[in-house]
């Protein structure tokens, strides 16, 4: 049986996060999630006029990956901002930026 949703870290990522995505989408949607290759940081991804990083680098990386019909979601935890707002005809995946979704994991181990 293949994976309904692969995650595809980008860049160093704690390993219980990367659980936490993966069991969260998985109880919330209902599908079978797997963690899929790690990736790099996407070359020329940084703006440095922004802080940020492009995310259409992420998801030109994330089509790369396989053409086959699961759904790839890419998990970062750096800053992302979309340079432009037209969507493609055919999206290839998503990336999910973590920042902030780290310290909620922490305090939610916590407590």
């Amino acid at each position: 049986m293949y994976a309904d949703v692969i995650v595809h870290p980008f860049g160093e990522i704690d390993e219980a996060l990367i659980g936490a995505v993966r069991q969260a989408v998985q109880q919330r949607f209902r599908v079978q999630v797997t963690i899929g290759e790690r990736k790099r940081m996407p070359e020329y991804s940084y703006s440095q006029e922004r802080g940020q990083y492009r995310s259409t680098r992420f998801l030109d990386e994330l089509s790369k990956v396989g053409h086959d019909p699961q759904i790839r979601l890419g998990i970062a935890t750096v800053d992302l901002f979309v340079p432009e707002l037209n969507s493609s005809p055919k999206p290839v995946g998503r990336v999910f930026p973590t920042k902030g979704l780290a310290s909620f994991h922490k305090r939610a181990r916590i407590g």
